[in-house]
């Protein structure tokens, strides 16, 4: 209960509106750069997420 008390309150403090625009611009980066370096799992933009991204992974390159 401590931690989402806690969550909440940092929420609040920020402002529901600028949280969302936070995810969206970190999103829209996120996506960028994975366009950009690899292909992103998702096709359809509709079905994008703003808190979660998914690569798709090539063998070729191994992350430790």
């Amino acid at each position: 209960m401590y931690a989402l008390d806690y969550q909440l309150e940092k929420i609040l403090d920020e402002g529901l509106e600028n949280r969302y625009n936070r995810h969206l611009e970190m999103a829209k980066y996120v996506r960028n750069w994975g366009k950009k370096y690899f292909e992103l799992f998702v096709k359809n933009e509709k079905y994008l997420s703003n808190t979660l991204t998914t690569i798709k992974k090539y063998e070729k390159y191994r992350f430790i």
